[in-house]
């Protein structure tokens, strides 16, 4: 008889953090709410992921793997198709968890202090995203990824408005 595999308790934990950040908000989350709708122990919950926050950075250091996965075999001559095709690929992978992500401006507002704590991940993630979009070193400076972040927030925030099925006015 063949053992029965544990699911990944990381996936568990995101997924269960994503759905309850979806239907009641960031910022009502708790580390025992996930453990309870993840079917785990508060402590092993706690061990991954101490706070709220912790879940959030695992859940964005998720989408960037993922995209950075699905998006390799895709991949062009043109690095500006490539950040054009990085930006969707990242937009319909978190589109099921779009109420989720939706609810972020209201939980940094009620907590501030946390935002700091994201600002050195999401240049990661800005310079990761221009890296693996072969922008040319000649244009890949600090300046042009503080632009970029601005102009991929702008686009964050047209998604979280956009209400097509399709993210068509996303992708205008």
């Amino acid at each position: 008889m063949a053992q029965k595999r544990k699911p990944d308790q990381t996936k568990l934990i995101l997924n269960a953090a994503l759905d309850m950040a979806g239907k009641s908000g960031w910022s009502s989350l708790t580390i025992p709410a996930v453990a309870k709708k993840a079917r785990l122990k508060p402590q092993t919950v706690a061990a991954l992921f101490p706070d709220k926050w912790a879940l959030l950075q695992g859940v964005l250091k998720n989408l960037d793997d993922d995209t950075t996965r699905d998006i390799k075999s895709r991949l062009s001559d043109s690095w500006r198709d490539n950040l054009f095709e990085i930006m969707m690929t990242r937009v319909d992978l978190a589109a099921p968890h779009k109420k989720a992500f939706a609810s972020l401006p209201a939980a940094f507002r009620d907590e501030p202090k946390v935002l700091p704590r994201f600002a050195r991940s999401f240049w990661r993630t800005m310079a990761h995203m221009l890296k693996t979009a072969q922008v040319p070193d000649s244009i890949f400076q600090p300046a042009y990824v503080a632009v970029f972040g601005v102009l991929y927030l702008s686009i964050i925030d047209t998604f979280l408005k956009d209400t097509t099925p399709d993210h068509a006015k996303t992708m205008a």
